[in-house]
């Protein structure tokens, strides 16, 4: 479970419904990824920690090297870079 999350969202008093609403996913999907059930994508994570006011590296610490390099290769499409995976 993600406590941290869980904790911003409760500090907000925002039940799960509302908490879910402003970020704009379903309740469930919310649920799933308070519980730890599933990874939010990096947009997902990003609006949660906007709306719920937490930050990205307390609430999703195992996500950040994943999301780094997610974004990194997103960055470089968006700028028609060529790169090479490895």
């Amino acid at each position: 479970m993600r406590e941290e999350l869980r904790r911003c969202r409760e500090g907000r008093a925002w039940s799960i419904r509302e908490a879910a609403e402003k970020i704009g996913i379903t309740k469930t999907r919310y649920n799933q990824i308070e519980l730890g059930q599933t990874d939010p994508t990096p947009e997902e994570a990003f609006e949660i920690c906007r709306v719920v006011r937490c930050t990205f590296a307390a609430v999703f610490p195992d996500q950040v090297p994943k999301y780094q390099t997610d974004i990194a290769l997103r960055s470089a499409l968006v700028a028609g870079l060529r790169i090479k995976v490895v």
